[in-house]
């Protein structure tokens, strides 16, 4: 089975350090950095993110981002049931930037009116979140 909604997909570039303070969210969320470098608190952890590295948050965890350096980043909220995938809060690495591909079309697709991309996004969305998993399951 698979069943994935995008809720909204932003880019957002800034030039100046930028600290979002802990939030909560009413879907998963997914954010991909594409440049810059900062931390990121998910409950009690923190990790480090560089350009390349993907962040992703569970429902209604606890998490917060401060960027001190310019960044370019993807975010994405959504709900997803696909079968034999489970998608581990924390970091990981977008080895080859196959993830940032998918996010690109489908941030695209996002942004054209036109209620025939439903399904495409669906699947796009879907790619998305398998490529996540394969990420974060790639042997070390």
């Amino acid at each position: 089975m698979i069943d994935c909604k995008l809720k909204q997909i932003h880019r957002v570039k800034h030039s100046i350090p930028i600290k979002i303070n802990t939030q909560t969210h009413k879907s998963d969320e997914l954010v991909y950095f594409i440049s810059g470098s900062g931390t990121t608190q998910i409950n009690d952890r923190t990790f480090t993110y560089n350009a390349g590295d993907s962040a992703f948050y569970k429902m209604g965890t606890p998490h917060n981002e401060y960027d001190p350096n310019p960044c370019d980043i993807i975010w994405l909220h959504f709900s997803f049931d696909i079968n034999g995938i489970d998608l581990k809060e924390g970091l990981f690495c977008d080895n080859g930037g196959k993830l940032l591909s998918v996010l690109q079309k489908l941030r695209r697709l996002s942004l054209e009116q036109n209620q025939n991309n439903d399904k495409l996004i669906e699947v796009y969305l879907a790619e998305a979140i398998i490529t996540a998993f394969e990420c974060q399951n790639k042997p070390a």
